[in-house]
């Protein structure tokens, strides 16, 4: 496969999690001629020796050896924080390359993770409708067969990729995107269909009271009116959410481990349209795991006032 797009992959102090994540994707076949670059944020300003240490052992195990055909390694010597360490990155790769692919720390990878990315990419690579592939896809009902890829109007990003032409309309500014979804009614559309509290993830980015990169690229994908391509099978899992993540301390769903990827072709969607089943099963998911009923809001809010 020619022109295989960069990687960019961002760490910080999780040691045993890069080892994982590293490993993974140096296990995809197309590693060895993939080009990856590792962007290692740097020590806040009152490390603990603690932070340092990690930090230290995480940039000894992304030099010990060459992950992919070609790396570069970024350390930075002053921590940038999660958004702009990863908006940077980003940029970095981009400004000399149409694509890029992009993984955190505590994302492991299916063998089949690069090739589902590139092929992907490749394919729509000049639809402007589609602004991102996501390697992961959620823990929907098993019992419910998904279509081998389909599309949605909603993205993830924990295992991903995208073009130069998409990431342009990426817009920092939650306040002013706050503010257009405000004046147009979009709430409840950009909480699919209050199914995720969106909204409230951008007001807190918009007060500075989060580092989340990911709800303003989602509310440029929401207002451009983009789509995201899926695997039917995930290729991707989050292993962060056991409390060690900086910006994440919660469990979470249950990691799903990965070894059962079908070997045949990837089957793309005839038409390029968000997949209203698919998209009706994920609200409902979502809205039983992220918004529960009144009674159980109530319930919590004395919990945590006590």
């Amino acid at each position: 496969m020619n022109n295989l797009a960069p990687i960019a992959l961002f760490v910080y102090n999780r040691p045993q999690h890069t080892r994982q994540c590293l490993e993974a994707l140096a296990a995809n076949p197309l590693a060895k001629d993939s080009v990856l670059h590792i962007f290692s944020d740097g020590p806040k300003k009152y490390a603990s020796t603690s932070d340092l240490d990690s930090i230290g052992q995480v940039r000894q195990i992304i030099a010990e050896k060459a992950w992919c055909g070609t790396v570069f390694i970024h350390n930075h010597q002053e921590n940038k924080g999660l958004f702009r360490s990863l908006v940077d990155g980003i940029n970095h790769v981009l400004a000399d390359s149409e694509q890029v692919i992009i993984v955190e720390d505590d994302i492991i990878t299916s063998p089949r993770f690069l090739e589902f990315c590139n092929e992907s990419l490749y394919k729509y690579h000049d639809d402007s409708s589609v602004w991102l592939i996501s390697g992961y896809m959620f823990p929907l009902d098993h019992s419910i067969k998904l279509p081998p890829t389909f599309f949605l109007p909603t993205l993830s990003c924990w295992g991903w990729c995208t073009w130069k032409r998409a990431w342009n309309n990426f817009n920092p500014d939650a306040a002013s995107m706050l503010k257009t979804i405000d004046e147009n009614g979009f709430r409840f559309n950009f909480d699919l269909h209050n199914a995720y509290p969106y909204y409230e993830m951008l007001e807190q980015r918009a007060l500075g009271k989060n580092q989340s990169w990911d709800i303003c690229w989602y509310a440029s994908f929401f207002l451009g009116k983009g789509l995201c391509l899926y695997p039917g099978q995930t290729l991707a899992d989050n292993i962060g959410m056991d409390g060690s993540g900086t910006h994440w301390t919660g469990t979470g769903w249950k990691s799903r481990i990965i070894d059962t990827i079908s070997d045949q072709p990837f089957m793309f969607p005839e038409k390029i349209a968000a997949n209203l089943s698919v998209q009706r099963q994920l609200e409902t998911m979502l809205r039983s795991e992220f918004n529960p009923g009144i009674l159980t809001r109530i319930l919590r809010k004395l919990k945590l006032s006590n």
